[in-house]
């Protein structure tokens, strides 16, 4: 079993609060022995700045479980000339 979260939209330090309210809940479920990781299912930026995006790794490393993130259209910043850069 494992645990979904998604749809962050991290845009700066007072937007992580729901998040990490949200880990507080995955944690808690993560005491089930039967939970191995959680999936974060995109869009953890606003705008896939580097700045949200070290927002969101600091709010989701407090995970106590694996996690893996599926970028989504939000996680790349388009004016870059590497919009994967971040």
């Amino acid at each position: 079993a494992f645990a979904v979260i998604g749809d962050l939209h991290i845009l700066d330090a007072k937007s992580t609060g729901i998040v990490g309210r949200a880990v507080t809940s995955i944690n808690a479920i993560n005491a089930n022995p039967e939970v191995h990781f959680t999936v974060v299912a995109g869009d953890l930026a606003t705008d896939g700045t580097y700045q949200e995006l070290s927002l969101a790794k600091t709010t989701l490393d407090r995970l106590e479980r694996p996690y893996f993130a599926v970028p989504g259209n939000h996680d790349i910043d388009p004016t870059k000339t590497d919009p994967y850069a971040n």
